[in-house]
């Protein structure tokens, strides 16, 4: 049973929490909402923890939809990146059907928005740039995202963005039995123009949704706002955005200019694909922050260290330094003393041997050993 709220189809009759779903013990409830429901469930045959997503049996009705699905997940579960979250199974249980994924410990951007507020570029640029290489690595297999927005990336305690439900959205979107009434399945101002227009998306659509999640997560702000979603959906089709310098004119140019250009009402405008907005996301890191990601994905300055370390390095080496003239002082002032002690010496006619002084001090080797 699901209950019809507007732009979402909530699922009410699937309350698994503490009990038995096929092969998994569900744990507790992740998320709710659109379609779905995530679950933390315990795999038991093979003892671990993962996330599990049930979907409305209304997605089962239809056998092209299921089929569509499963294709589609089948498709995704062959990815494997880092930034990625990873697929494992693709079932059906009591005519419900689901699938399980990778547990990510961590939080949503939109958890982090929601509780910690306005994210700085030194902060969001690093990830932008991990969602774009998962994007890259995605499009190669033919898979558009179609839903990115801050709910369906995750970032870990270790601070590595993971894209979760790629290759989901694009069955939710072609079910017409959800979307003849006009109504929207997810998040309407994460949308491209081309998705709002019912044309055929690539790419460049998730470029563009990634582009409003970043504006987002650095203003505050949806860069459209309106009363209601068709209001929405029509200034998005116009391209009537609010110049992100405007609502934040403390952010550098350089940034500005790569979300302007993600959020281009022409996709022909935009980056052409997301290896190309990835070198741009480099770049703009490199010149506004100075640091650089070298080929394992980390980031590093640009003489090679993590993000943080020079100025723990320059402290340290100020601390050495400051030790090192300390001590060199303390032994100038020691050799002024021994010389005004030699001095005062001298004029009491104190002979002072320095043979003796070498003897006295050098050790006394025995001739006799053998060498």
């Amino acid at each position: 049973m699901t209950e019809d709220l507007g732009n979402t189809i909530i699922v009410r009759s699937l309350d698994l929490v503490g009990k038995q779903f096929g092969s998994y013990k569900i744990l507790g409830e992740l998320g709710r909402g659109g379609v779905a429901i995530v679950y933390k469930a315990d795999e038991q045959s093979l003892n671990r923890i993962v996330a599990l997503k049930v979907l409305s049996p209304k997605l089962s009705e239809d056998e092209t939809t299921q089929k569509r699905f499963r294709r589609e997940a089948q498709t995704a579960a062959q990815l494997s990146h880092p930034n990625i979250v990873h697929i494992y199974t693709i079932g059906e249980e009591d005519g419900v059907d689901y699938f399980t994924m990778e547990y990510v410990k961590g939080r949503t951007l939109k958890e982090i928005r929601d509780a910690d507020g306005v994210q700085s570029v030194e902060q969001m640029l690093p990830l932008m740039i991990q969602v774009a290489d998962a994007l890259r690595e995605a499009h190669k297999a033919g898979l558009v995202h179609r839903d990115i927005k801050p709910s369906n990336i995750m970032v870990d305690p270790a601070g590595r963005a993971k894209v979760a439900d790629f290759g989901i959205a694009r069955v939710l979107q072609a079910n017409t039995q959800l979307t003849s009434n006009g109504q929207f399945l997810g998040t309407p101002q994460y949308m491209s123009p081309e998705q709002c227009e019912g044309e055929e998306v690539d790419g460049r659509s998730d470029i563009y949704s990634l582009g409003v999640t970043f504006y987002e997560m650095l203003t505050g702000h949806s860069p459209y706002e309106a009363d209601t979603p068709a209001s929405i959906l029509v200034k998005i089709t116009k391209g009537e955005l609010r110049s992100i310098r405007d609502v934040a004119p403390s952010i550098a140019r350089p940034v500005a200019s790569a979300i302007e250009r993600m959020l281009h009402v022409d996709r022909e405008k935009r980056h052409r694909d997301a290896d190309e907005l990835l070198q741009a996301l480099k770049m703009v890191q490199q010149q506004v922050l100075g640091i650089r990601t070298d080929s394992s994905g980390m980031l590093t300055t640009m003489t090679g260290e993590l993000p943080g370390t020079g100025r723990r390095r320059r402290v340290v080496v100020g601390m050495a330094i400051v030790a090192v003239v300390m001590l060199l002082a303390a032994v100038v002032i020691a050799m002024i003393r021994e010389l005004m002690n030699w001095k005062k010496d001298t004029r009491n006619n104190t002979t002072i041997s320095i043979n003796g002084l070498f003897e006295s001090r050098a050790p006394k080797y025995n001739s006799s050993l053998a060498i």
